[in-house]
């Protein structure tokens, strides 16, 4: 009886519009050994400050190229410790109706992501921990987080467990910072069909699912 933890992070925007992000992504660490990778993480970024990189933490679209080849090189030596299931959504795709409802956007997708992580593991978990990165103020931070719980809700109840959702801001956990990498690494991928980071990572990825892959319907 271990306690999951996840890990969560996204990329894109909400703005449903031809100048905004072509895609949405939603990505999930899942482990039941937080602690397994904060040393290397915390022993990665001394090695930065020793070559005069000055960084609080990693940042995938902040950090220099020279940065971001160190975290990858990490990444590539931890596949086998390092899961990720990530879920990638065309937006031009997605409904007005989900469009105009943050709420019942977020909670659609992020159920579909939720069951790839709950349909793996299996076994009863005594509690269950969601970690995002802080969420941004007011109605879209207030709308995740409720459709978040709601989901959790549903699902937890074929587990048997309790859960906790926490917004803490990435630098203050590894797990955070590594999700953020591999989560930028897939957006990328898509967005802009740059594929070098990507293939650095991609052993990482447990499932890489495109929700809307069978869509014809173009809203914009």
């Amino acid at each position: 009886m271990e306690t999951l933890y996840i890990f969560l992070d996204e990329g894109g925007n909400f703005d449903f519009s031809k100048t905004g992000t072509k895609y949405y992504t939603l990505s999930a660490l899942t482990t039941t050994s937080p602690l397994l990778h904060a040393h290397d993480i915390a022993e990665l970024k001394y090695q930065m400050w020793d070559r005069d990189l000055e960084l609080e933490y990693f940042r995938a679209t902040e950090d220099l190229q020279n940065v971001r080849d160190h975290v990858f090189e990490f990444i590539q030596k931890n596949t086998d410790t390092i899961s990720v299931d990530t879920i990638i959504i065309q937006k031009n795709k997605v409904s007005p109706v989900l469009q105009n409802d943050i709420v019942r956007f977020y909670g659609k997708f992020m159920q579909i992501l939720l069951k790839y992580i709950f349909t793996f593991y299996k076994n009863r978990y005594k509690k269950i921990i969601v970690i995002t990165d802080t969420p941004p103020t007011g109605k879209h931070g207030q709308a995740k987080t409720k459709a978040l719980k709601t989901e959790l809700k549903s699902w937890i109840k074929g587990f048997d467990s309790s859960y906790n959702i926490y917004h803490f801001a990435s630098k203050s956990d590894a797990n955070l910072q590594i999700v953020d990498y591999l989560n930028w690494a897939v957006e990328i991928k898509w967005e802009r069909d740059e594929l070098r980071s990507y293939e650095l990572m991609k052993k990482c990825l447990r499932s890489e699912f495109d929700v809307l892959a069978n869509g014809t319907k173009l809203f914009y």
